[in-house]
């Protein structure tokens, strides 16, 4: 039962306390994507960067987010630890394990979990326009869950809103 109540603490407190990490605001988004080398004045200019321009100012924007992400890491909440943001070129992976003993891996549970990190996933990528923005243009956002022992228990990745 604590890996499902962790698993609900995951889902409204986890991703969203490192996902506060990022800048909220429109100059901000801006600036990182300035920073990264696409100087672009809207959406539609950054749409319309050549596509290795605009894979390598993901990328680089990808690194500048788990680098902020990073600085509040690892966070343990109840049975749970958000280990490290990752970026991987235009993923960003959030990587978590159990720290305790993962409740029975029942089909049940795994099922349970699936579904919950699916969901909460889809939702962090999808509702902050600024995510939604960097996946519309080809970056993807991903979670992993690892119990205590580095067995992944699952892996969900978001590529489209």
């Amino acid at each position: 039962m604590r890996g499902l109540i962790a698993i609900g603490f995951f889902g409204l407190c986890a991703l969203g306390s490192a996902a506060g990490a990022m800048p909220s605001d429109a100059e901000s988004h801006r600036q990182m994507i300035a920073a990264c080398g696409a100087v672009v004045d809207s959406q539609t200019a950054l749409r319309r960067l050549p596509k290795p321009a605009l894979r390598k100012a993901l990328s680089c924007v990808m690194s500048e987010l788990a680098r902020q992400m990073n600085q509040d890491l690892p966070q343990q909440h109840d049975t749970i630890t958000m280990d490290t943001v990752q970026p991987e070129g235009a993923r960003l992976t959030y990587r978590y394990t159990f720290v305790e003993d993962a409740p029975v891996t029942t089909a049940g549970w795994l099922s349970t979990l699936n579904s919950n990190t699916e969901t909460t996933l889809r939702r962090q990528a999808c509702d902050p326009p600024f995510f939604r923005l960097l996946i519309s243009l080809g970056a993807s956002l991903a979670v992993t869950f690892r119990d205590r022992n580095g067995q992944i228990l699952t892996h969900h990745v978001v590529t489209r809103c």
